[in-house]
């Protein structure tokens, strides 16, 4: 792999480490922030290859779908279900109210989008090489 910039290689670290942060609160039972910090793994993978295909820095925004079209991130239904799912949690899992009604707060969709989530950093690795 070509050595990458450093703004390059911050977003692929940061994104590793939150996917492993989703992974260690999976096994604490912490469910719903686990499914945050997926979301948050995918969000700087989308980044990294943004900052690459592009040259620039990727925009303030945090919607994945709108990441993974500018990041060129091919979804199918299942891919956007489960990005729209990500984003949900991203913003009704800070807020009391809704917490409780997440499918998040479950182990099997933690599960899941921990795998989604490694697919896409997986997909950003091979994109930047």
């Amino acid at each position: 792999m070509a050595k990458l910039s450093k703004e390059i290689q911050k977003w692929i670290d940061i994104a590793q480490e939150d996917l492993e942060v989703a992974k260690e609160l999976l096994q604490s039972g912490r469910y719903l922030y686990a499914t945050f910090f997926c979301q948050q793994a995918t969000e700087k993978a989308f980044k990294a290859v943004i900052e690459k295909e592009q040259n620039q820095e990727p925009p303030y925004i945090h919607n994945l779908a709108r990441l993974a079209d500018l990041a060129g991130y091919q979804c199918d239904e299942i891919a956007l279900e489960n990005l729209e799912d990500l984003n949900l949690h991203y913003i009704k899992g800070r807020y009391m109210v809704e917490r409780e009604k997440l499918p998040g707060n479950k182990k099997d969709f933690a599960l899941k989008m921990i795998q989604f989530s490694g697919e896409v950093l997986a997909w950003s690795l091979q994109k930047i090489k």
